[in-house]
């Protein structure tokens, strides 16, 4: 006999304290992010509508307090006649979210200078211990490997972030270098009459080897000038041999490049990097100059192919360019003596530009290193092993013990080298000087899945349309939101510098804040501004990579491949117009403070320059600024984990510091739902995570149309947090999820079987496939977005009429468009078409909607609330009967305790109290 629930009805109370008393606990819009922004107009409201009370001589408390607790309101669109409103749909709400703006306290007092000001407050009254225990928890290696830095440790993470984006400025300048540099050998391979291959030999044959048949050091037994006339000997003989004639300037420039090589190994020695130089091994290899050696595609897998099957999961010592040269000969004779085993000449690069852009690239690099070891010295290192404060007394309240010491390069300048550190900065700098100054080299099985999920971000990043728009949006939201730009003349001021440099026309007399813009675009570049985004450092190449690409000497296959890899025309290009979008929107954030800058309060013009550059970080992030445990770990089994950590907790800071600019999410939201507002969030609640805006209702049904900010607003990530396990599941890398998904047939995103029955099919492309090879497929970010857009109706279409019928028809049977002019045209296509269209959501969108999706992200979502309300009760009634056999099972089993429980669940349940209480 079943059990009568309403004897557990009575009445509870749903007070939850102060919380409840300010409305934070209200369910107002379905999204708790939304509510959250919502009490940011509890302000606004309330002046509102005591200004109102008081004109009209009702009780101004009390409409206070109704405007506080958000149980009233009062809008600039209430002071519309309908007449307008109804004849203008757009100018009336835009002139009604002015009018709420400018009316709105929080516009000219933001919330966040109190914060500030009681945050100083509170700093001022903590005792110096419990600072301290602050400071050392910051310094633990958890801490660290989180990337959370306090004390000491964060002085030397921040100064190892200015060496980091100072390398990164510096591989911006070298590729344009390179470009220059390949376009003058190529003058001047034509003027000699070869092909820029034949003049690259010949080019570095006459600085590796002038002098045929000697086997040493020739700087122990010719003067300079001897040199030098043997190169132009050389050259000119290697020259004549592939059909041209002498050339001065191509000689004059590998005169050059051989100077170039020898002062980086000066520099490199006197800066204290420990290198040696390569003639002391000249007799064994068989030069008499220093040019790189650099693996080509050829070689790479020619070597990569011996290695055995351990070896994919051992890490190598070491980096293989500070291995000492084991093959010997000049490049030519390298390439002749592997060719045969290739079946083509190009085992070692031949490219002058290319090996010159890697040498200096690698030199910048370790200088760089060097740089971070000697500021960090100066700043934090200890002559000896001991620590204490100027006071005497030991830094922090902490007794350090185990100094450890760091080979410091000597500095002339202060007569010092190695210093002693404490051990926990000691192992931040460690890590963090490999990170500036070592490629991550991991082992053959770690190396080729970091290239396989790399492939899978990029086709699911730079093919698509869509993820381009929402970037845009995205980085506009955090330049407002974070950096506080809110002239839009920043963003056509940053084109405009980024079409000179392109161009290379930066202009010496045009001015933006005192600087011209030559000035500001390289001081960008210098800092690291420009670069270093998604596109440019999150998912990244080697310079190697790169320059092997431009030169046109890609492989066709593999990461790098023309085919399918990063130089395939689709990802090249995607990717160039994504960089240009990003780099504009960081530049336009460093171009807002410099203009903002003051000399005066910010010190020097470096100190302005350096605190918009960090600003620039700060909004659009640093996507290599991450702790060695999460480039090695959490990267790995979240491939889009960087946005993630940056975005959700510069979020939290941006509503705290600055709640005024996301006000306006709630003021524009309430303009849009003017009038018709939103469905109830207990029946959508399934659309109210997606954190939606609603934009009323389908004629006379009581069907809504809903877009969602979710992936769309980066703030709208805040939302997640309430669903960390969903999160979780959603983030994880493919490559995991997937085959655990396959194993259990369950997907974690629809929470529902992947195959309901064996044999089960699915429509996906126009034909039908197993249920879980579609799933599969979907994988395939392009591919799934290619289906959803059905192009053409190609796939077929599935429609509803205006009775609520849906009609199909066959894949590849019509295509159907309309085109201005001409209005709809049809063309049938040969055969009698494949199959019905069936898609997984039902139906598909309109023509122009499935367009607009494919092109912005952006779609309406049909609400179908009674559906959702059917379901809610259908719900209710399952999680009734489920708590009802959990009581019969605990009154048999005689536990009174857990009878009590469930019992007391029914009751919260019943009241309204508590949501979900069987944990779905």
């Amino acid at each position: 006999m079943a059990i009568d629930y309403s004897r557990y009805a009575s009445p509870v109370p749903k007070d939850d304290g102060i919380l409840s008393s300010i409305g934070l606990t209200a369910k107002k819009t379905g999204s708790k992010l939304l509510d959250v922004l919502m009490n940011l107009d509890r302000p606004r409201r309330a002046l509102w509508l005591g200004l109102e009370a008081g004109v009209n001589d009702k009780d101004i408390l009390k409409s206070m307090k109704e405007g506080w607790s958000l149980e009233d309101d009062l809008r600039t669109m209430d002071f519309f006649s309908k007449e307008f409103k109804e004849e203008h749909k757009i100018l009336a709400p835009t002139l009604g979210f002015v009018g709420d703006v400018l009316g709105d306290p929080l516009t000219y007092v933001g919330a966040g200078v109190a914060a500030r000001q009681i945050g100083r407050g509170m700093a001022a009254v903590t005792p110096k211990q419990l600072k301290n225990l602050g400071i050392n928890i910051g310094r633990t290696d958890l801490a660290r490997a989180l990337g959370v830095y306090s004390g000491d440790v964060r002085i030397a993470k921040e100064a190892a972030d200015v060496a980091r984006l100072r390398t990164a400025g510096k591989r911006h300048v070298i590729e344009g270098d390179v470009k220059e540099l390949r376009n003058s050998i190529k003058k001047m391979a034509a003027v000699a009459g070869v092909s820029y291959d034949d003049a690259a030999r010949a080019f570095n044959q006459a600085i590796e080897k002038p002098f045929p048949g000697l086997t040493r050091d020739i700087t122990k037994d010719f003067s300079p000038a001897d040199i030098e006339r043997a190169m132009d000997d050389t050259l000119k003989r290697e020259l004549e041999s592939a059909g041209g004639v002498f050339n001065s300037d191509l000689a004059e420039l590998a005169k050059a490049h051989k100077l170039d090589y020898e002062r980086m190994l000066d520099l490199e020695k006197t800066s204290g990097i420990k290198i040696d130089d390569i003639l002391r091994n000249a007799t064994e290899l068989d030069v008499q100059a220093y040019v790189p050696h650099i693996l080509g595609p050829a070689g790479r897998r020619f070597l990569g192919g011996k290695k055995s099957f351990k070896e994919w999961f051992r890490s190598p010592a070491q980096h293989g360019s500070a291995l000492p040269r084991t093959i010997p000969g000049t490049i030519r004779d390298v390439n002749v003596e592997y060719a045969s085993k290739l079946g083509r000449p190009d085992f070692l690069h031949t490219d002058p530009a290319l090996l010159m852009g890697v040498r200096k690239a690698r030199s910048e690099t370790a200088l760089s290193g060097v740089a971070y070891l000697k500021t960090i010295g100066s700043k934090l290192g200890h002559p000896a092993e001991v620590w204490v404060g100027s006071n005497g007394k030991l830094i922090h309240g902490v007794k350090v013990s185990g100094m450890k010491n760091i080979d410091v390069p000597f500095d002339k300048a202060t007569k010092s080298g190695g210093k002693w550190f404490d051990p926990q900065v000691a192992k931040l700098i460690e890590e963090q000087h490999k990170l500036l100054v070592s490629p991550r080299f991991e082992s053959k099985f770690l190396q080729h899945f970091d290239e396989l999920q790399g492939l899978w971000k990029m086709w699911s990043l730079g093919v698509r349309p869509a993820y381009h728009v929402r970037n845009l949006v995205g980085n506009i939201w955090n330049a407002y939101s974070l950096a506080g730009v809110k002239n839009p003349d920043a963003y056509r001021q940053a084109a405009m510098i980024q079409n000179q440099a392109a161009r290379n026309i930066l202009s010496d007399t045009e001015k933006i804040g005192g600087y011209t813009h030559r000035q500001l675009y390289e001081e960008a570049i210098e800092r690291g501004v420009v670069g270093r985004g998604q596109y440019g450092a999150d998912i990244t190449k080697t310079l190697e990579r790169t320059l092997e690409g431009e030169t046109g000497k890609a492989t066709l296959g593999g990461y790098g491949g023309r085919l399918y890899g990063t130089e395939s025309l689709p990802l090249r290009y995607g990717f160039k117009f994504g960089s240009m979008v990003e780099n504009n929107a960081r530049l336009a954030v460093f171009l807002n403070h410099v203009k903002k800058g003051k000399v005066g309060k910010l010190k020097t013009t470096e100190d302005v320059l350096d605190h918009a550059s960090m600003m620039t970080k700060k909004a659009l992030f640093d996507y290599s600024d991450l702790s060695a445990f999460e480039q090695n770990v959490f990267k790995r089994l979240i491939p889009f984990y960087t946005w993630s950590r940056k975005n959700i907790p510069a979020q939290i800071e941006g509503i705290l510091k600055n709640p005024q600019r996301y006000q306006k999410l709630t003021t524009a939201r309430e303009q849009i739902e003017y009038g018709e507002g939103r469905p109830s969030p207990d029946a959508t609640d399934w659309y109210g995570k997606r954190v939606p805006i609603y934009l009323g209702k389908d004629g006379e049904s009581d069907i809504w149309k809903m877009i969602s900010l979710l992936n769309y607003a980066p703030v709208a990530d805040l939302e997640r947090l309430g669903r960390p396990k969903d999160l979780l599941f959603e983030m994880t890398t493919p490559f995991l999820k997937e085959p655990m998904e396959q194993l259990v047939n369950y997907s974690a995103y629809r929470h529902k079987a992947i195959q309901k029955y064996k044999g089960q099919t699915e429509d996906f492309l126009g034909i039908r496939m197993p249920k879980r090879m579609a799933h599969l497929a979907q994988l395939l970010v392009p591919i799934a977005e290619l289906n959803r857009a059905n192009p053409f109706g190609v796939f077929g279409e599935a429609t509803l009429t205006s009775r609520g019928v849906l009609e199909s028809t066959k894949s590849f049977d019509t295509l159907q468009g309309r085109l201005p002019f001409v209005g709809d045209w049809e063309i049938d296509l040969p055969g009698e078409g494949l199959t019905l269209r069936e898609p997984s959501t039902g139906y598909d969108l309109e023509r122009g909607s499935r367009l607009l999706r494919y092109l912005t992200g952006l779609r309406a979502y049909p609400v179908d609330e009674p559906l959702g309300r059917y379901w809610q009760n259908k719900n209710f009634e399952s999680d009734l009967r489920q708590l009802q056999s959990y009581m019969k099972w605990a009154a048999l089993k005689g536990k009174q305790v857990e009878f009590q429980e469930v019992s007391r669940l029914i009751q919260q349940y019943l009241a309204g109290v508590t949501t979900n209480p069987t944990l779905r």
